[in-house]
């Protein structure tokens, strides 16, 4: 009865609810399904590996995921579309071969490297992440390097090319050297006519001077150069006026624990290296961690305020257009003028103007401050401004697609810093900062006249006739020495040393006004030989300097031509080392011969230096695009075509 009376009096209202449910369960399954559609319409196939699609919503998620190994580092490194998927390739390879590692090894793993707390702390902040997620994020990234290290390691050599190697590294050779510096020869060289001084400059005008050992290659190419202007305020001209609390003050005594160290009281005195250390009290080290603090606060200022010039520098490039080749669009009107900026933004503290004359890439290297600053790079290197200021429109024809910006002439580069790397991690640390823009630019070519070069183009081309005049007496001597061996030949070769002593006279001719130079040794020089240890790895010949191994091979070479009645007496050869202005005659008297014991005794360690070799050529192969796609049989979904509809 209460029931009926109940239903009764509430009708209406339960009318009401009746239908309002009825509502609900008839729209709910319709917008679920328009969210589920809307969600695979976000959810776009970029391509298929493993038998399955790769989607937007993969790459996104891991790039998420990226900013936790990115974020390890103190500089960002976001990652292009193709880089990602070649990421999520080899995350994804090293989960189906089943290399896991877990969250404790992570954590030993951060303990070894002495990864703050703090850097996780940030990350966490950053991404929103527990920690045992980045745990699992930093989990995947280790155990794909772990699965191209284990295939690395499956790597080996073979008998044959561990008995080659253990060859070359260990078997000596009896080896004589006689010298012939070209210099030497210059005075033997008439000044070219003008017809001869002009085809050396239209033969050379147009490439840059590159010697080998086999010739001078004299170039007289201008460089691409380029002109910049910056901005930077110097946190040592603002330290001063820089005002920190006590409090910033216990926080970064409490952040830098390290830097506040002092020897440990209590133990006894050490007899020999650094006594052990212990922490110092806040009240021990506040004057130092003040300064410090102060410094720290300081570089941060000069960055913010640079930070800020920056953003309205480049304002007017914020909205342009990127054209196929990568540059942006040049903004409508007139650039916003530095020198405005500096007398904006020098109110509180300085700020300071700079600008360079058109510089080469070597010349800019030596700019004071601003030449070798730049932005660390996620490799561990560093980018720097003399090569990065020349990676702009006009000095190259497109974006070469490396990850470094590409810039137009008047646009604001990203901001640069002078940079040092901490003894402790190895990390880049950020000081005093640069805005820059390349104002003026000046592509390399050929220059118009031989006049202003007239001078060195005089003295090139006497070097280079002097070298083909001691390539003849090398021969000549070489051809002796085949006779009657090289050591007797020099001593005989009355006429090259009248030739190298005419030429050592003739090079302590003094300028007028100055001491006469020491007279070179290039007498001395012709005299034989015998560089210690010589084997086909030799890098070294004194007094040659360097040379490359290839010259090293050529005189072992000697030992392989067969005695004949037409082959002389002893081995001898004359080759050219043109990039340290010299030939060389040498005679291989004696080779060591190679016994089985030793090297199998050392098999061992030519193994392991030989696998080292062969598993970095492995592990830059692993890692390559193109290997990567084939082992997960990658396909690139191609790009819809557009509608011709109308």
């Amino acid at each position: 009865m209460r029931l009926n009376k109940f239903l009764r009096k509430n009708s209406r209202t339960l009318i009401l609810v009746f239908m309002s449910l009825l509502l609900v369960a008839f729209l709910v399954p319709q917008t679920i399904q328009g969210i589920g559609q809307a969600r695979q319409g976000a959810k776009a196939e970029v391509g298929k590996a493993y038998g399955r699609a790769v989607t937007t919503e993969d790459l996104e998620r891991l790039r998420n995921e990226w900013r936790v190994i990115s974020g390890l580092s103190p500089f960002d490194q976001s990652l292009p579309t193709e880089e990602l998927i070649n990421l999520y390739l080899l995350w994804e390879e090293a989960e189906r071969a089943g290399i896991r590692v877990g969250r404790e090894e992570v954590k030993k793993w951060l303990g070894e490297r002495r990864v703050p707390d703090t850097t996780l702390q940030r990350i966490q902040q950053r991404t929103s992440y527990r920690y045992n997620r980045i745990y699992d994020v930093i989990g995947k990234w280790l155990a794909a390097n772990r699965l191209a290290a284990l295939q690395a390691r499956g790597v080996c050599t073979s008998l044959p090319r561990q008995e080659i190697a253990y060859r070359d590294t260990t078997q000596k050779a009896d080896v004589r050297i006689s010298a012939i510096n070209t210099r030497a020869f210059v005075h033997m060289v008439p000044e070219p006519t003008e017809e001869e001084l002009q085809a050396f400059f239209e033969e050379c005008k147009g490439r840059v001077s590159e010697h080998t050992e086999q010739g001078f290659q004299f170039g007289y190419r201008d460089p691409d150069r380029v002109q910049i202007e910056y901005l930077t305020v110097n946190p040592e001209k603002i330290k001063r006026s820089i005002t920190i609390t006590g409090l910033q003050v216990k926080h970064f005594f409490e952040d830098h624990p390290q830097r506040y160290q002092k020897p440990d009281p209590s133990a006894s005195k050490p007899t020999g290296g650094r006594p052990p250390m212990v922490p110092m009290t806040f009240e021990e080290a506040e004057k130092l961690a003040r300064e410090d603090c102060r410094a720290q606060r300081a570089i941060e200022t000069a960055q913010e305020l640079i930070n800020d010039i920056h953003a309205e520098a480049h304002r007017p490039w914020a909205t342009t257009v990127r054209e196929e080749d990568g540059f942006s669009q040049t903004p409508e009107g007139e650039l916003v003028s530095f020198e405005a900026l500096r007398d904006k933004y020098s109110t509180k503290y300085e700020v300071e103007y700079g600008q360079t004359e058109l510089l080469s890439a070597p010349n800019l290297r030596y700019a004071p401050g601003i030449g070798m600053s730049g932005f660390a790079l996620e490799s561990g290197q560093a980018a720097r401004v003399f090569d990065l200021a020349f990676r702009v429109k006009g000095i190259i024809e497109e974006d070469p697609k490396d990850g470094l910006p590409i810039y137009n002439v008047g646009e604001p580069a990203d901001v640069v810093f002078k940079l040092g790397r901490s003894w402790q991690s190895r990390i880049w640390i950020t000081g005093q900062p640069y805005v820059y823009r390349v104002i003026t630019i000046a592509p390399s070519a050929p220059p118009e006249s031989l006049e202003p070069l007239r001078e060195d183009l005089i003295r090139d081309w006497k070097l280079v006739q002097a070298h083909k005049l001691a390539g003849e007496q090398a021969e000549r001597l070489a051809e002796r020495a085949g006779e009657i061996g090289l050591e007797a030949a020099a001593q005989e070769a009355t006429e090259l040393r009248a030739i190298l002593a005419a030429g050592a006279r003739a090079a302590t001719q003094p300028a007028v006004g100055t001491a006469a130079p020491a007279m070179p040794p290039y007498v001395q020089h012709l005299e034989p030989t015998s560089p210690a240890d010589f084997k086909r790895t030799t890098t070294q010949i004194r007094p040659v300097g360097p040379i490359s191994e290839d010259i090293a091979r050529d005189i072992f070479a000697l030992a392989d031509v067969p005695p004949s009645e037409t082959t002389p007496a002893h081995r001898v050869q004359a080759i050219p080392v043109t990039n340290q202005i010299m030939w060389i005659v040498a005679e291989l008297v004696d080779v060591d011969p190679v016994y089985a014991g030793p090297f199998e005794k050392q098999l061992v360690e030519t193994s392991r230096s030989s696998m080292l070799g062969d598993q970095g050529t492995f592990q830059d192969e692993w890692s390559s695009q193109d290997n990567i796609h084939a082992r997960a049989g990658f396909t690139l979904r191609p790009a819809p075509e557009e509608s011709t509809a109308p």
